[in-house]
């Protein structure tokens, strides 16, 4: 089973980063997790970039607030809600600052669970900056839930691309 994943953080400095707010998606699926820490890091730890961007898109969820004592045990949760018993779980991200989060948040990563980076040629990007427009519903970027929802819809592995399996990618 495959659950993608964002994140928004702090600043993109990754041994200064903390996480802001975390989203997960399970593939072909409407099953979802968005958490916003609670409280949030100081403002004066943003970047220019979060305070402008990522900041005026929180609080749109009821429910979202998570404190960070909390945020293992909700993903955890979740994780063995959606997981079927005989999948193996794969937890996809495309940043290197979204496996950071996700390996802090979860410390220790249950042995369950592998945590995976997509190759960018399996992303399709016009897939996903449509994501964001179509419908003009309100999915902006730099929303992680919204940037998760993005990153599955755009996942398309290179071999079922070419219509046929890739023996370098097993």
């Amino acid at each position: 089973m495959r659950i993608f994943l964002d994140t928004e953080f702090t600043q993109l400095n990754l041994n200064d980063a903390k996480l802001i707010s975390l989203g997960l998606v399970v593939e072909k699926s409407l099953d979802e997790l968005y958490i916003e820490v609670s409280p949030q890091p100081p403002i004066g730890e943003c970047s220019a970039f979060v305070r402008d961007t990522v900041l005026p898109l929180l609080g749109r969820y009821s429910g979202a607030e998570c404190p960070q004592e909390e945020i293992r045990s909700r993903i955890i949760n979740w994780l063995q809600l959606v997981r079927h018993p005989d999948d193996e779980l794969f937890v996809h991200f495309d940043s290197e600052f979204d496996e950071r989060m996700i390996r802090t948040a979860l410390d220790p990563v249950p042995n369950w669970l592998q945590i995976a980076r997509i190759s960018s040629r399996d992303t399709n990007e016009l897939l996903r900056h449509e994501y964001h427009v179509k419908d003009k519903i309100g999915r902006p970027e730099h929303h992680a839930l919204h940037d998760a929802h993005a990153l599955a819809y755009s996942y398309r592995p290179r071999s079922t691309i070419l219509g046929f399996v890739n023996p370098l990618a097993l």
